[in-house]
């Protein structure tokens, strides 16, 4: 009877409004300015989004496709931090809520895009859990002995060398990296030791910019620590799979430990429909046509 329909359509109503509330993603950068209180630094489209980087490995759009409009959106992040009012950004925790987020591949192409300017960058991972700057950057075949090429943030924190021995080179002039070494069974507290807060003020005086690959901060503490010996933190969050819940919550618990946030990236941002990033990327191929033909005459 009537009384049924009106059920089904009720149930109906409340699941779609129900799917609506559960899809509660961070997607757009309105999302970022309705349901954060953090500048928006960075907006790095879904990467399907960008023909330019079909065959690029994420994590070196800077360096592989620099005139792809990725790549040109982490220079537009690298600016916006160089602007963002904060004197002395030096040291840069890359931080995020949860693995795959995409925290990584932000670290790996700032790190790119500030060496780009003619910075000496320094670039650390100091994910001890589920480190994958080694994948980034594959070391390069080297004459060292198994044990020295293996020497990376654990080996520095546990003084097994200092720091100079730890330090690698990318393949990208003015980038080198600290690797996160040797597994350890104590990742907390290494980072917790006053060796990491030594180093990050060591490395600080010899190069122009630190940036540090974390660990997810909902799920390690090790990361609030940290956290607080950077000059400043950049939160990514991801538009295919941070909810707003779990963005509100790292925030909170950054800002709790006394973290200085600066700001966020939104990673994977989808071109709405008519949208901003649609219209975004046709300017920038036709802006770009010209320079691209010299290129590739």
């Amino acid at each position: 009877g009537p009384g049924g329909t009106m059920l089904g359509l009720m149930l109906g109503l409340g699941l779609t409004f129900l799917i609506e509330m559960l899809n509660d993603l961070v997607r757009t950068p309105s999302d970022v300015r309705r349901f954060l209180r953090l500048p928006l630094l960075g907006v790095i489209p879904e990467a399907n989004e960008d023909r330019a980087v079909d065959d690029v490995d994420l994590c070196h759009v800077v360096r592989d496709a620099p005139y792809s409009l990725l790549g040109e959106c982490y220079r537009r992040c690298r600016t916006n931090l160089d602007l963002s009012g904060e004197a002395g950004l030096k040291t840069l925790l890359v931080g995020s809520g949860a693995p795959g987020d995409g925290k990584t591949s932000v670290a790996c192409n700032l790190a790119a895009a500030f060496a780009a300017k003619y910075e000496k960058v320094l670039l650390i991972d100091a994910n001890l859990r589920q480190p994958s700057l080694h994948l980034a950057f594959p070391r390069m075949g080297s004459t060292e002995t198994g044990e020295t090429r293996r020497q990376g943030l654990t080996s520095v924190l546990t003084g097994q060398c200092d720091y100079q021995a730890a330090i690698r080179s990318s393949g990208i002039a003015g980038l080198d990296l600290i690797y996160a070494g040797p597994p350890t069974a104590s990742p907390a507290e290494v980072l917790a030791s006053h060796r990491m807060k030594d180093l990050i003020e060591t490395v600080a005086r010899h190069y122009d910019r630190v940036i540090v690959d974390s660990p997810p901060v909902l799920l390690v503490s090790d990361v609030k620590v940290l956290a607080r010996v950077a000059d400043a933190t950049l939160l990514v969050f991801n538009a295919a799979t941070t909810t707003r819940g779990a963005a509100q919550r790292t925030l909170f618990e950054l800002q709790e430990v006394g973290a200085n946030v600066v700001g966020c990236v939104l990673f994977g941002a989808e071109a709405m429909k008519g949208g901003y990033f649609r219209q975004q990327f046709r300017a920038y191929r036709k802006y770009l046509k010209p320079q691209l033909a010299a290129n590739s005459a």
